[in-house]
């Protein structure tokens, strides 16, 4: 029978002549009975100075051979400090054959598994003159590693290169630190000798919409009664050799009385605590004005409001919900437990985003998407495809992971798949399908136009401004050609590369995946024309292939008697920034003061699908005749004067000389198509 006990208390073997030492304060005595007999004897008879050099010696042949004495120092007491080796072959016995005994490590060479180390972070939130989250973490099962331990924050959200202070009074064990200007400290092994690690440390916190908001909008800020956060650059990570450790990760959010929500365990009072199984998810300090949960169809979705504005928790709720089941079915995978959203006020005026995280969706919502959900119910189409596209991400964003090179098949194609969901569960109409592809299409174009990367160019940074565009925009025309192609072929879908994804080995996958998920499909002339070529799919043929009829209509046009000229590389027909050349005497534009000389940077909105000009429609004034909505009561113009931005207002005119030529959807043509 085996036996095995781990002990504090000290022994020491010492060579005649000297003081005992002592060894460590930890270490483990591994022993069958008969052995542990031998070894206290060796310990009695060194300790006591009647022993010389060579019984010594002897006694450290007698335990190297039973593989017992794995470590030796020299009379050294940091000796005591040395992490135990891995395995026994890694003592060089030999090596200290000839030396002089001073102390030993007692273990045995077959060690008890070690339990994983164990992480906690505590954060609270300081709401004093200068905000400020402050955390602490305590890493519990730590030992050295020969690769080094890394402490870090990552510089998600670019907190790095901010000309702001952010973080401050860093501490690992009491002792000041500072981090690496990629955000980084290795820890040295005079931390970890009881296995134990303390880091402490501030976050300093803006407000919504100040400056350094505006500037790096996905770090923390706080609005008058609560603070947001993503953990992903607050809470410090631990790394050895570039990896993350196998760690227990547990994070407590808040004090007593204070309200918190976490994406990973909802609404409740402070501290919360739960177990983080990834290193990103959000939290947020303060009373939610709004907060719905909603059970349906085996999906549960919790939502947090705390914009100050119309409650549009029911309504996400419900998209959620609605949508939850339709993405289960096409990738084979059900939703992990509870879908949890925050709600907030975004800091721009015109555009609303989302986030999503391994725990938590974050929406920031602009206050006309609010006003829109106020007088009509509904919230607009922009917000339903914005709360889609998120949801989507929980299946290929947060459970499949790639590593930046292939944003234009994480976000383009999810894109495409949660726009056709939404039209498989109600959530968009057909029509609304067919505009927004056709959108797509021409934003496509309109960045391609000055050169559009292959896919398949594992160097191009996908996340640059044009590059960007191009990987949402031409991604989602490729998932739609995929998608057709698969649906006249084969009657399946472009999920299949999805649920061929998630039965890899890996939930972080690579573009040799995605190729050979569309080989098996059948789609190797796609993948080389799309993906290593730059072409561009056509969607209006795409459209009128799964069922869309054309009709061609007549369509007003937008006056506003402004002739321009294009300024700058990005400028296209519809791109601004455009110099004025010339204004109709008699025009709109002149009546609100719009001068030749003048840059347009901006002119509100776009019309979805802008007709076709008629051969008879006159070649000057013709800006925004086809762009600016035919239902406009008003045009903001957006100006640049003598270095100065202005804004004027111009009442337009709606001339004719516009054809439209609409899609409208066939249900028996297309259908299937849009049935999961």
């Amino acid at each position: 029978m085996n036996m095995s006990r781990c002990t504090k208390e000290l022994i020491s073997v010492s060579a005649p002549g000297s003081r005992p030492r002592q060894i460590a304060r930890r270490y483990a005595l591994h022993f069958e009975p008969l052995m542990f007999l031998a070894i206290l004897l060796i310990t009695f008879l060194a300790g006591d100075g009647r022993t010389g050099n060579a019984q010594t010696e002897n006694s450290a042949s007698f335990l190297r051979a039973r593989g017992l004495l794995v470590a030796e120092s020299k009379g050294d007491s940091s000796a005591r400090s040395r992490p135990l080796p891995p395995q026994l072959s890694a003592v060089d016995a030999a090596r200290h054959q000839d030396e002089p005994l001073k102390s030993i490590r007692l273990t045995r060479s077959h060690k008890a598994p070690r339990a994983r180390p164990k992480l906690v972070h505590t954060v609270t939130y300081e709401p004093a003159i200068q905000p400020r989250l402050l955390i602490s973490l305590r890493a519990t099962g730590l030992r050295a590693s020969a690769g080094g331990l890394v402490c870090e924050l990552p510089d998600w959200g670019e907190w790095a290169s901010a000309t702001f202070p952010y973080l401050r009074n860093l501490r690992i064990d009491g002792q000041p630190q500072k981090l690496r200007s990629d955000g980084t400290i290795v820890v040295p092994r005079a931390f970890l000798v009881d296995g134990e690690l303390r880091v402490s440390y501030e976050i300093l916190v803006y407000p919504l919409a100040s400056v350094e908001h505006q500037q790096r909008p996905l770090l923390p800020y706080h609005s008058r009664d609560h603070v947001f956060a993503f953990v992903q650059n607050t809470l410090v990570r631990l790394r050895v050799a570039g990896a993350s450790l196998d760690v227990t990760a547990i994070v407590h959010v808040g004090k007593t009385n204070d309200t918190v929500f976490t994406g990973w365990a909802g609404l409740g009072s402070g501290p919360q605590a739960g177990e983080l199984a990834a290193d990103d998810g959000i939290f947020a300090l303060g009373r939610p004005i709004r907060h719905t949960v909603v059970n349906a169809g085996g999906a549960r979705v919790e939502v947090a409001q705390y914009a100050d504005a119309t409650d549009a928790t029911r309504a996400i709720a419900d998209i959620a919900t609605a949508l939850l089941p339709t993405y289960a079915r096409a990738t084979g995978q059900k939703s992990s437990g509870v879908v949890r959203f925050v709600v907030e006020e975004s800091s721009s005026e015109e555009i609303s985003n989302g986030t999503t995280t391994a725990a938590g969706i974050v929406l920031t919502l602009t206050k006309g998407a609010m006003t829109t959900l106020a007088e009509t119910g509904q919230l607009p189409d922009s917000i339903k495809r914005l709360i889609a596209h998120e949801l989507f991400h929980c299946w290929l964003g947060a459970e499949l992971r790639e590593d930046g090179s292939l944003v234009w098949f994480s976000e383009g194609f999810t894109d495409y798949i949660s726009l056709k969901h939404s039209v498989a569960a109600g959530v968009i109409s057909p029509a609304r399908f067919a505009e927004r592809m056709l959108e797509i299409e021409r934003l496509a174009r309109a960045q391609a136009a000055h050169g559009r990367p292959a896919f398949a160019d594992l160097s191009v940074n996908w996340r640059e401004d044009g590059a960007e565009t191009i990987a949402y925009r031409a991604g989602a025309l490729l998932a739609f050609l995929v998608d057709v192609r698969l649906h006249e072929r084969r009657h399946k879908t472009v999920a299949e590369i999805i649920r061929a994804l998630f039965r890899g080995e890996s939930r972080k996958y690579q573009l040799s995946q995605i190729r050979d998920a569309m080989t098996t499909l059948g789609l190797q002339d796609v993948y080389k024309e799309f993906v290593e070529g730059s072409d561009l799919p056509a969607a209006r043929s795409l459209l009128t292939a799964i069922g869309y009829d054309e009709a061609k209509e007549p369509a007003a046009l937008t006056y506003l008697g402004i002739e321009t000229r294009l300024a700058g590389p990005m400028s296209t027909d519809d791109v601004v920034p455009a110099v004025v050349v010339e204004v109709d005497p008699k025009g709109p534009g002149s009546n609100a003061d719009v001068l030749p000389g003048d840059t347009i940077v901006g002119y509100g909105s776009r019309r979805v699908n802008p007709p076709e000009l008629r051969s008879d429609v006159p070649e000057r004034y013709r800006f925004g005749l086809n762009r600016i909505p035919s239902g406009a009561k008003s045009v903001p113009l957006d100006l640049l004067r003598n270095g100065k931005r202005l804004q004027v207002t111009v009442v337009p005119v709606l001339i004719p000389g516009g054809q439209r030529v609409s899609l409208r959807w066939n249900p028996e043509r297309g259908k299937g198509f849009f049935e999961v």
